[in-house]
């Protein structure tokens, strides 16, 4: 009889533990846990496109933070994304290309580390190469900080870490790491990258590449971002290059690259 008592007791009282738990949860003083701020998060992106063919993100999908008028120089990890940062040591690697295998050949565009100065020079190649608009500028010396480094990693003027893909020109070996679906990082030993003969054509390839006429879709979106003149637009431009596979390393998400393009148009404001 006393067990079964007690029984009933701690049901009773098990009943009225969980009948407080909403009241608790609604109390004015009570602490909810609550998502991450979209500035943390980024733009929330899917890796498979809309049944109708059209991107499934939008710059309406992040909402501005606060601050977003301020400038932030938040510096970026001085990592090497995109382009690598040794020689393989890989002899036989496959021709097809239709052209010709050339050496490595650094052709950093300014002094490793002095990050100012980095972005000035490249503004400066930039606008000489006929590059008008300001935020694609900003946004296109963003995306080379990234892939080539504040150290300045950077072969053959390929400075947007491209690899060779559909290039029928020279292109040379560097081996790279890259991020599967789970995060690990893996040894790509013979990866090959476009070989630039200068500026000029590094540029050229690039507004081909990031065009509205590109053959792949995300890289469409990516120059629709581009050309965008709210800052905003900083973060849905890399997001679509990341979507379409530009990149693989996840480390530095839109918010981030946001972040590195305020920290270049202050540079370039402070000019």
């Amino acid at each position: 009889m006393w067990f079964q008592f007690k029984k009933i007791s701690h049901i009773r009282w098990l009943a009225f533990c969980l009948a407080l738990i909403p009241l608790l949860y609604s109390s004015p003083g009570a602490h909810i846990a609550s998502p991450a701020p979209a500035l943390d998060t980024g733009l929330a992106v899917s890796s498979n496109d809309a049944a109708d063919g059209t991107s499934p993100y939008s710059a309406e999908a992040v909402e501005k933070p606060i601050d977003f008028y301020e400038t932030i120089p938040e510096m970026p990890d001085d990592r090497d994304l995109a382009l690598p940062v040794a020689p393989s040591t890989e002899p036989d690697v496959r021709q097809d290309t239709g052209s010709v295998r050339v050496p490595p050949i650094p052709t950093s565009w300014g002094e490793p580390w002095n990050r100012r100065s980095l972005v000035l020079k490249m503004d400066h190649i930039l606008t000489s190469h006929g590059v008008a608009q300001t935020q694609v500028r900003v946004r296109m010396i963003a995306h080379a900080i990234v892939a080539s480094g504040w150290r300045q990693n950077i072969w053959n003027y390929n400075a947007w870490g491209v690899q060779v893909g559909s290039w029928k020109g020279p292109w040379f070996i560097m081996s790279t790491l890259e991020m599967d679906e789970n995060g690990h990082y893996y040894t790509v030993y013979s990866a090959m990258w476009r070989a630039f003969s200068g500026w000029d054509e590094a540029i050229a390839d690039y507004r081909e590449r990031i065009s509205p006429t590109s053959s792949r879709e995300y890289y469409r979106e990516a120059y629709k971002w581009l050309v965008d003149p709210d800052a905003w637009a900083d973060i849905s431009y890399w997001n679509a290059l990341k979507e379409g596979r530009y990149y693989t390393d996840r480390r530095f998400p839109g918010r981030r690259f946001y972040r590195l393009c305020n920290f270049v148009r202050q540079v370039l404001k402070e000019a």
